[in-house]
């Protein structure tokens, strides 16, 4: 039977394969042959059934018996310790690689030389295989023994200096992978020994801070690395800094503080998307308490990035979890409530979009609670400024509404606003102010359909004064941009309104609609500046169809004048 062309080219490959791993894992000498026939330790220590257990005491049992063979072999034949396999390793070598015992690694290392003969010692333990790797390096990469490892490093410290093919230093190599005690003690016994390693890079740009932070080391061996080197917690050569990477490691707060403490000037360290370490912690979803310890700078919650988005907007971006770090960083700087990004949002703005898109979606979940409240301690930042602990509660009844009128809040949100707090059209606030009052001198989009709304709901509003004793007519009127069928409402709910006068100037409602009103934009500063040759601007005409509305509405005012 023929076979394809397919066939062949995979026939072909397998052949090649098993060649090149006959090759590979073919022994230079009896020892690398006993030392291939070690069970795989990282099969011996597995906890299992009980048949599990039987099993790993068996290996255990196999493998003592091979290591007592070796010692033998290498006591009789030390000609072989010179000799290398297809990896360019000794018998040392492979033994390391494969978590020989304490008393194999002495023999292998000492047998047959004499005892002042460091020399042959050093050059035994300085050799590399074709990895560039030592002994020190494959024990400690293969997770052999503390014992091993200090043992290697007594013998020769100058083998924590050697640099492999990857231009890792055992230092490097030392902080990959899991760690547990051991581990700790060979990094801490790895800087005594050579200081200047915690400095030094990979290949990838890294020191070992960095791939100790990657692979969860503990904070012991973080401050020895930093307390070594405290100039790499400043080093982004691959990229990043120490403390970004522990952010996105999700590393404990104690790591996070150990960092910012070791150079607080990392907090303010930017990528290049213009990111801060507490962006990443946002958009990574740190814990509250790594939100809190990165937020300790001022600057660094102002911060924007390329968006203009400061950590605030990321913070209510996200869909799981606004409001704890909102609250967070609010404690710590208020003004970041009026910081608008560069599609023009401010915080307020974008808490009123999520919501807005969660009505339509007619949802009610856990995350339009977070919304809620996240929007009520803005609102707090925005009207009173800086927040205490002790004024962060989830809400403060109806007063949310009376702070919610004051900016540019949506009908919608207000409608709901309203149903969740039924009462608070007829409180007070602090400056004894119903909600409407607020609400008609506002420059809020929906201002006249809220201020409809709320007037339908409680027409009584109209016959009440504020703290300054003036009625709800008074105050429309002063603010010109009310429209006309917003005045008559008001009127028909309080005719009487018009023939009381205002109590600090003593002028009707139609004479402060005609007083001067201030420009309160550039863009309506541009606008009039541009049409002031015919001598009208929407403005103008709003002010005077206020004045036209109030004069119609109360001709009678006119007479005594006259």
């Amino acid at each position: 039977m023929w076979m394809t062309s397919k066939d062949l080219l995979s026939q072909s490959f397998k052949l090649r394969q098993a060649q090149s791993k006959s090759r590979w894992n073919q022994p230079a000498s009896t020892l690398h042959n006993l030392i291939l026939t070690v069970p795989n330790s990282s099969c011996m220590y597995e906890c299992g059934d009980v048949s599990d257990q039987g099993i790993t005491r068996e290996r255990e049992y196999n493998a003592e018996k091979i290591w007592h063979e070796v010692i033998r072999r290498s006591l009789s034949h030390p000609e072989e310790l010179l000799i290398l396999d297809s990896r360019g390793r000794t018998p040392l070598q492979a033994a390391c690689a494969s978590k020989a015992p304490i008393n194999v690694v002495r023999i292998l290392l000492t047998s047959g030389k004499k005892p002042d003969d460091e020399h042959s010692i050093q050059s035994m333990l300085l050799r590399t295989d074709n990895h560039g790797r030592t002994a020190l390096v494959l024990a400690i990469a293969n997770h052999g023994s503390l014992a091993v490892v200090q043992y290697l490093i007594n013998r020769c410290p100058k083998a924590s200096e050697i640099r492999d093919s990857a231009e890792n230093l055992p230092l490097h190599v030392a902080c990959m992978g899991d760690f547990d005690n051991d581990r700790n003690l060979i990094v801490q016994n790895l800087v005594k020994v050579y200081r200047r390693g915690a400095g030094e890079f990979s290949r990838s740009g890294k020191t070992p801070l960095h791939l100790a932070i990657e692979c969860g080391g503990s904070l012991d061996v973080i401050r020895t690395l930093v307390d070594a080197h405290p100039a790499s917690l400043t080093v982004k050569s691959c990229g990043e800094s120490p403390l970004t990477a522990a952010i996105k490691s999700y590393s404990e707060p104690n790591v996070i503080e150990c960092l910012v403490r070791g150079e607080p000037s990392v907090l303010e360290q930017v990528d290049d998307n213009g990111l801060t370490p507490l962006h990443h912690a946002i958009a990574y979803r740190s814990s509250v308490l790594v939100v809190d310890v990165l937020s300790k700078s001022i600057a660094c919650i102002s911060a924007s990035n390329k968006q203009g988005d400061t950590p605030v907007h990321m913070a209510i971006k996200d869909r799981i979890r606004p409001y704890d770090v909102v609250a967070v960083l609010l404690q710590k700087s208020h003004s970041v409530v009026n910081c608008r990004n560069k599609a023009g949002d401010d915080p307020l703005d974008l808490v009123y979009k999520r919501l807005l898109k969660h009505l339509r979606q007619s949802r009610n979940d856990v995350n339009e609670a977070s919304l809620w409240k996240t929007l009520t301690i803005l609102l707090k930042s925005h009207i009173y400024g800086a927040l205490s602990r002790h004024s962060l509660v989830e809400e403060e009844g109806n007063n949310v509404f009376h702070m919610m009128v004051q900016t540019n809040v949506p009908f919608q949100i207000a409608e709901k606003a309203l149903v969740r707090f039924p009462t608070s059209l007829q409180e007070m606030d602090s400056k004894q102010c119903l909600p409407i009052f607020h609400m008609v001198s506002s420059d809020a989009s929906d201002r006249d359909e809220i201020a409809t709304m709320m007037l339908e709901q409680y027409p009584g509003s109209t016959k009440v004064k504020d703290g300054n004793d003036d009625l709800l007519l008074t105050k429309a009127a002063h603010f010109s941009k009310i429209s006309p069928k917003l005045l008559k409402d008001i009127i028909a709910a309080n005719p009487d309104a018009l023939a009381v006068a205002g109590s600090k100037d003593g002028l009707f409602p139609f004479m402060l609609a005609a007083t001067p009103k201030p420009i309160v934009s550039r863009l309506e500063h541009a606008f009039q500046k541009h049409f002031v040759e015919w001598g009208f601007c929407q403005g103008q005409q709003q002010q005077l169809d206020s004045i036209y509305t109030l004069l119609r509405e109360g001709p009678h005012l006119i007479s005594p004048l006259l």
